[in-house]
């Protein structure tokens, strides 16, 4: 992962895409490599609007919504496609950490 983020051909949308899979799949060591990264955006979307925190809320990844939680911009008030936040997901899919 560290190689291929030297890597100068690699674009900040592709960045972003690895952080909300990362994030969806409770790669916290991932995540933290990524949003070190000064071009990847901590509040990017996917195809129906959820950010990588909500992906994180969504499946319950603690560790991952923890890390995301003490990044400086980070919205936690993101709405979805659906219209739900992060904290909706976790409340609906009772997740209680």
């Amino acid at each position: 992962m560290k190689l291929l983020l030297k890597q100068d051909e690699i674009s900040p949308a592709s960045k972003n895409q690895a952080l909300l899979k990362a994030a969806e799949n409770g790669r916290e060591g991932i995540v933290k490599l990524l949003v070190e990264q000064d071009d990847v955006d901590i509040n990017s979307k996917d195809g129906v609007g959820k950010t990588p925190l909500s992906w994180a809320a969504k499946k319950g990844r603690t560790e991952v919504v923890r890390l995301l939680l003490t990044e400086s911009g980070i919205n936690i008030n993101s709405k979805d496609g659906a219209g739900k936040t992060p904290l909706s997901w976790a409340a609906e899919e009772g997740h209680t950490e």
